[in-house]
Parts: C-alpha cells; sequence; structure tokens
C-alpha cells in the first residue's frame, strides 16, 4: 500500500509539472534551399543560426507551437559575391531585416506525420504557408515552397532569371516529443 502511495504521488507530481518548449539546437539545425537559374541551372545554399523553440504535444496538438528565426546573413551558395549580393535591399535587405521567422497557428496529425501552418516572415512581409513535417529521434524535417514574389525577395528579377518557386526543407535538431 505505501509503494502505491509513493506511486500515486510520483505520477500526479510528474503530471503537475508543465511540460517545456524544447530549444533548437543552432549549430545541428539548417534550412536548404533552391530555386531556378536562367532555366536551366540550379542554385542550392543553406541558411544556418536557426534559433527558437518548438513544443509539440502529441495528445493536445492544440498546445503546439513553433517559434523560430534564422539569421539571413548566414546564407551561403558556395559563391561569395552571390551571397553578398542576396544580402542587399534587391533581395533579403538584412540591414532592415536581418532574420526570416515562422510563428505556428495551428498543427494537425497527418498520415505521414504532421502539417503545421503559420506566418512564415520575410523582408517584413508575413503569410501563411503549410509544412508538412515528420519528428523522428529529436529531428524535425519538413519541405514546402514559398514564391520569392510574395515577399518581394529580387523582384527586379524576371522568373526566367530567377525561378519563383523556392523550395524550402528544414533540419530542425534538438526537439522531442511530449
Amino acid at each position: 500500500m505505501k509503494n502505491l502511495i509513493h506511486y500515486l504521488g510520483l505520477s500526479l507530481l510528474l503530471f503537475a509539472i508543465p511540460a517545456q518548449a524544447q530549444k533548437i539546437d543552432s549549430e545541428k539545425s539548417v534550412v536548404y534551399f533552391k530555386v531556378s537559374n536562367l532555366g536551366f541551372n540550379t542554385v542550392e545554399g543553406t541558411f544556418k543560426g536557426l534559433n527558437g523553440e518548438v513544443y509539440i504535444n502529441d495528445q493536445n496538438l492544440a498546445e503546439s507551437s513553433i517559434k523560430a528565426c534564422l539569421k539571413v546573413s548566414t546564407v551561403n551558395t558556395g559563391n561569395s559575391t552571390r551571397d553578398e549580393h542576396l544580402l542587399k535591399d534587391e533581395f533579403f535587405a538584412t540591414d532592415t531585416y536581418p532574420q526570416i521567422c515562422f510563428n505556428s497557428s495551428s498543427f494537425n496529425k497527418t498520415k505521414e506525420g504532421y502539417l503545421v501552418k503559420g506566418l512564415l516572415s520575410i523582408r517584413g512581409i508575413s503569410k501563411e504557408v503549410s509544412i508538412p513535417f515528420q519528428l523522428k529521434n529529436g529531428v524535425f524535417s519538413g519541405h514546402f515552397s514559398i514564391k520569392r514574389l510574395d515577399f518581394k525577395v529580387g523582384e527586379d528579377y524576371n522568373t526566367f532569371t530567377i525561378g519563383n518557386a523556392v523550395e524550402l526543407e528544414i533540419t530542425c535538431v534538438g526537439i522531442s516529443p511530449l
């Protein structure tokens, strides 16, 4: 009987402790991107410096949330001249908008994993996006696309020179479901 009381007391204590959001591991997390260039070439690159918090509650997805930002200055396409150009006003305007941020609004369970919706903010413009993702072994991985012109990124360049569709793949480490 004494063991049962201890077990019940411990169980109540564990349930009384509020679940904590998981911090994103900035060193191990990355956002990959690719966009067509001149109709026959593809430019690929990464952003690092992803930080924020993820809270996923499988038992009550309405409580789940993601708040994450990345430093635009970490862009890397393997071409330093191009990278410096991307930081200027005609593309990301990093002096004015140093971060790209995502703030979730809803979560749903899918056959493949999850679907999170929320506002993606680039250059001070926020648009709702949907990101299908999986969560395995503390790694959040999602893939989606956006239209760069919706965020006024490189709007002086036509869609042949730089494609409008930008494919994004997020690998976010340090996440565990609660």
